[in-house]
């Protein structure tokens, strides 16, 4: 099957870095409350995250790639550095269009 997805203009961003489980940055976000003014809620130091890319058209959008490494138990968010990067576009993107 001949893939028909045209390349005019394909533009990609990568997004560094996603938080997981709700966390919110309180340096530039204050919460008001009308009861308890001096309640706490804990929160882990650092919260689990995630590097997303994604690339697209005019006529599609790609997959969204995350870029992890195998950890001990789970997969590790890793930064995203020249290397990666070329190695997402020629192993995933490119290959996926040929």
């Amino acid at each position: 099957m001949q893939n028909k997805k045209r390349w005019n203009l394909f533009r990609t961003d990568e997004a560094i870095y996603f938080h997981m489980h709700g966390y919110v940055n309180t340096q530039n976000c204050r919460i008001w409350a009308t009861e308890n003014l001096f309640g706490r809620q804990p929160v882990p130091l650092h919260s689990g995250k995630v590097a997303v890319w994604c690339g697209y058209t005019a006529s599609f959008i790609e997959e969204l790639f995350l870029f992890e490494e195998t950890g001990p138990a789970v997969p590790v968010t890793c930064s995203v550095n020249g290397v990666r990067h070329e190695s997402l576009l020629r192993n995933h993107v490119i290959r996926a269009h040929q």
